[in-house]
């Protein structure tokens, strides 16, 4: 009767080699991975097999072998799955180069929660947010988001304190912003996905900010981004706007409750800022507003903001109220999730990596 003892590594994916060690294996006549035959194996000795990683089930940890007259299995192996685009997952994508990220997770039990606090904090600091509304609590990947939970927002929004790593005036010089966004209910109205607001610049776009003009239709919106500049020696801002969809005729088909990965990167060096949604660079454009001798720069103390313009309300006391400003939402109905900040401008492949990770669950 053959007996498995080890199969090493334990981890491993499609091509790659396992050795199973054991006793008998004798008359040996397959070998399944993860449910799947192993097409390449070969016996070395009575103790020893060595098989190729077929395309099996990563549901499955098992490896059985079978004879004319007996069939072992194994339980301690994982099959890992495919790299998509290089990387196992999207944390794994420029790394090194994050300096904020929005996760949205929660070990609270929300099956059994029917009034909870939720403190959606940046991952890196653990700063959570000081203003927050019209939030409900976020459901699982297999429902409800990208990854683990989202963040839901009903008319509603979250204001953070300063976060020390993009609270510094060269954060950002150049940078890339990627979000998961999940549009419930679109509106007319201008909406603001993610900002970064300083407190004395006087208009309610932050100097940094994602976000959608609505009033196409149910099935399309228009995505924008923009950025305003500040001049340290006599605190002037400069506003650079991106390309107005309404005219340009940048449109995004977007149907309702459909996830739609939105990338925004700024090159510091060309000056140019990139629209990216799912992948595909929608619009390019000059940055007027930063010259070519100058740095793109944060008026500090600067603001993390998600669903919301900077209001008065809000304790933006040098900008204008929601109730003046009718044409901006004080609040979203979506649902976001994976929210990141990058202090370099990913490359194309980088941008397209985390869509296709993000599209895969992972």
């Amino acid at each position: 009767m053959p007996n498995i003892i080890s199969v090493l590594p334990k981890e491993a994916r499609l091509g790659d080699t396992i050795t199973i060690k054991g006793s008998n294996f004798n008359n040996i006549t397959s070998v399944y991975i993860a449910g799947r035959a192993a097409t390449n194996y070969k016996v070395i000795d009575p103790a020893t097999i060595t098989a190729i990683v077929g395309d099996g089930d990563t549901r499955k940890n098992e490896v059985r072998i079978v004879t004319e007259y007996a069939i072992v299995s194994y339980f301690d192996f994982t099959l890992l799955p495919k790299k998509i685009d290089g990387y196992d997952n999207s944390l794994q994508v420029a790394a090194e180069r994050e300096i904020a990220y929005w996760d949205f997770e929660t070990n609270l039990d929300i099956g059994f929660c029917d009034v909870c606090k939720i403190e959606y904090k940046e991952v890196h600091s653990g700063i959570g947010p000081i203003v927050d509304a019209g939030i409900f609590p976020g459901l699982f990947q297999e429902d409800f988001a990208i990854l683990g939970q989202s963040l839901n927002l009903s008319n509603g929004y979250l204001v953070y304190p300063p976060i020390p790593s993009l609270n510094t005036p060269d954060a950002l010089s150049s940078f890339t912003i990627s979000l998961w966004e999940k549009e419930l209910t679109p509106s007319a109205a201008m909406s603001t996905i993610f900002q970064l607001s300083g407190s004395h610049y006087s208009k309610i776009l932050g100097q940094v900010q994602v976000g959608t003009l609505g009033g196409y239709g149910p099935d399309t919106t228009a995505f924008t981004a923009s950025l305003t500049q500040i001049t340290p020696a006599n605190g002037t801002h400069t506003e650079n706007f991106s390309d107005d969809p309404r005219t340009n005729n940048i449109f995004f088909p977007t149907p309702k409750n459909k996830w739609n990965h939105i990338v925004v990167r700024f090159d510091g060096l060309s000056r140019k800022l990139d629209l990216f949604i799912d992948g595909i660079l929608l619009d390019s454009w000059s940055v007027s507003a930063v010259t070519a001798t100058e740095t793109f720069t944060l008026e500090t103390p600067v603001q993390p903001m998600i669903g919301t313009f900077a209001f008065q309300e809000d304790g933006f006391v040098n900008s204008a109220s929601a109730s003046s400003e009718t044409q901006a939402r004080h609040g979203i109905t979506a649902a976001l999730d994976e929210i990141r900040v990058f202090n370099a401008t990913l490359s194309n492949k980088e941008i397209l990596a985390l869509t296709h990770l993000g599209q895969a669950g992972r």
